[in-house]
């Protein structure tokens, strides 16, 4: 990380020399963010299969109804 050049206003940020890119060198925020990151995408995963469910009970309500 030393190739990058610090952000005068804020020492958690550097640019990349080679892209110019602002970056976050802050460990603990990079840390935070991919846990918030991961807990989202199990939260969608989580509704997905609770739609797929639902979908299921629905075609097996079906099946129950065309029977009687």
């Amino acid at each position: 990380m030393s190739n990058f050049i610090g952000v005068e206003s804020n020492s958690d940020l550097a640019r990349c020399p080679n892209s110019g890119a602002i970056i976050n060198i802050n460990k603990d925020e990079i840390k935070k963010a991919k846990a918030l990151k991961l807990a989202r995408q199990n939260k969608d995963k989580e509704f997905q299969e609770l739609k797929q469910d639902v979908v299921e009970l629905k075609a097996l309500l079906n099946k129950l109804v065309e029977k009687l």
